[in-house]
């Protein structure tokens, strides 16, 4: 998007972005950093974080989702503090699609990606998901 001939920089972005969520418009959000991509302006975390935390509701689990595809495609990381964000709101089956994207997203022999996994999981209380990651990390 431009206005007068002068693009948008990240910081612009990210005021649009959270504006649209923040007014309910998530879709239009979402768009919004859709755009963002298509005219090659990098995400920030700030700009993940404004979309996780207004992007996760069961209602808008698939956006995020979508999120999240397209930050693997940007080779972009969620922050744990994000991560648990989008946990707490999405249901069992979409919770089980989020982390399989974060799985992919992260290297997960990194002490801070396995504890944000931990913390999501504990968020949402499975404690089998839990038990599972702490043997894995166990085995490293």
């Amino acid at each position: 998007m431009q206005q007068h001939n002068v693009p948008l920089t990240v910081d612009g972005y990210n005021a649009l972005i959270s504006v649209y969520a923040k007014s309910g418009q998530k879709r239009r959000a979402l768009q919004m950093y859709e755009r963002m991509l298509d005219e090659g302006v990098k995400p920030s975390m700030r700009t993940l974080g404004i979309l996780s935390y207004h992007l996760s509701s069961r209602q808008h689990a698939q956006h995020m989702i979508t999120l999240l595809k397209r930050m693997q495609e940007q080779q972009l990381r969620l922050d744990p503090s994000s991560l648990a964000a989008v946990c707490r709101g999405v249901g069992a089956d979409e919770f089980r699609q989020v982390v399989t994207m974060y799985r992919l997203l992260n290297d997960m022999t990194q002490p801070e990606a396995c504890n944000a996994l931990l913390v999501a999981y504990r968020s949402v209380g499975d404690t089998e998901g839990e038990r599972a990651l702490l043997e894995e990390m166990n085995k490293q």
